[in-house]
């Protein structure tokens, strides 16, 4: 077509007129987020001194990159004067961007504005993309709690396979049983002494009003040995251990260690995250064991004082009542709230990033994802006993 006239607008569009009247840009460089307001200004400068009636033709080989900013000027340039720009030349990456922003809708062509990207979502899209963003994070989540999950199961058998791994195993899982389980149990000992005695007093207070005292006794060894004494110890395994742990991967994280790990070729599943976890598991049990039977004195002992209860009584009253399989009902929680309270810690842990808040987040995050889990196993299991009728 032969030119009749060219000049450059600026740096990014060349116009010219044919013979004929149509007026000729060429998109050039690089159109982008940081020059976008000056390229709609020349836009509209250029339209606004054409005729409404023109044919315009708009070559767009000369664009070297584009991001979506470039793109909404395009696509909106399109939308404002349908039917009177032709478009020619698009690479394929510039036509998958204009595609991609004519898709998402990121425009607004009610404006003369061609850089104002679409007005702000109401609240009903608001709460559509709150709900769809929850969902996503929590699926995300899970695999990589089920990731995690995998890794120490395959270790475990590895563990079992090789005498010489259970050698190396050895002395770090003592040293964070001894941190887990020996340390905790002074503040488990003495929490559940405290929690037992105030629902014993609770407890005996208002059953006194119908002279049934005794069956206090049921109501304490009842919620104590199935609920009370695992879902306490593992509230505050969380607090402690849990959070711990998330600060421990973080700091080791944000200064290489991990890092440095790798490269000696060693595998950080078994030396640092196999001990942690697996402390946890053997800990919590024995924790909530030392937490029942702290509870149970002291709840004897609020008994026998308030209410003049003799000890012997009291324990004759909780061995006829009680059962090795309720027992057993409060301890089987254990292994399956340590394992997720460590797996979180280790998820969360290695989420940190490089900042000042990080590690102080991550194990807020920790101990709050640890509690609600451990609260979710616990109502699970109870669904559980109820279906099997124990």
């Amino acid at each position: 077509m032969p030119i009749k006239s060219r000049h450059i607008t600026s740096n990014n569009i060349i116009m010219s007129i044919s013979e004929d009247g149509t007026l000729l840009l060429k998109f050039i460089g690089t159109w982008k987020a940081i020059d976008s307001s000056k390229m709609a200004k020349d836009i509209i400068t250029i339209l606004e001194k054409s005729k409404k009636d023109d044919i315009a033709i708009v070559d767009l080989s000369g664009i070297k990159s584009i991001d979506t900013i470039g793109a909404v000027i395009i696509v909106r340039l399109r939308e404002k004067y349908q039917g009177n720009i032709e478009f020619k030349g698009a690479s394929a990456s510039v036509n998958q961007m204009i595609s991609i922003v004519s898709f998402a809708g990121l425009y607004n062509d009610t404006d003369n504005n061609y850089t104002e990207l679409r007005k702000s979502p109401n609240t009903i899209s608001r709460i559509y993309s709150y709900i769809g963003e929850s969902i996503s994070t929590l699926s995300y989540s899970f695999l990589d709690q089920m990731h995690i999950l995998g890794l120490m199961t395959n270790n475990l058998c590895e563990l079992i396979a090789s005498k010489r791994k259970i050698k190396e195993f050895i002395p770090a899982f003592t040293t964070h049983l001894h941190h887990i389980g020996v340390k905790g149990a002074p503040v488990i000992i003495l929490i559940s002494l405290i929690t037992g005695a105030v629902i014993a007093q609770q407890a005996a207070f208002q059953l006194a009003n119908f002279g049934a005292e005794i069956f206090s006794i049921d109501l304490i060894s009842v919620l104590q040995l199935r609920e009370i004494g695992v879902l306490l110890t593992a509230v505050m395994i969380a607090g402690r251990s849990g959070s711990a742990i998330a600060a421990e991967i973080g700091a080791m994280k944000i200064n290489s260690e991990l890092d440095a790990i790798k490269v000696m070729g060693i595998d950080i599943v078994s030396v640092i995250m196999s001990p942690r976890i697996f402390a946890l598991i053997i800990s919590l049990p024995l924790l909530t064991i030392l937490a029942n039977i702290s509870s149970i004195i002291g709840a004897s002992v609020i008994i026998w004082k308030y209410y003049n209860m003799p000890f012997n009584v009291f324990f004759t009253r909780l061995h006829s009542t009680q059962t090795l399989l309720n027992i057993c009902a409060g301890l089987l929680k254990a292994p399956f709230m340590a394992a997720a309270i460590g797996i979180i810690a280790f998820k969360e842990g290695l989420k940190v990033k490089y900042d000042a808040n990080s590690i102080g987040n991550t194990v807020t995050a920790c101990v709050v994802k640890s509690i609600s889990m451990v609260l979710i196993i616990d109502s699970l299991f109870a669904v559980f006993y109820f279906a099997i009728g124990i």
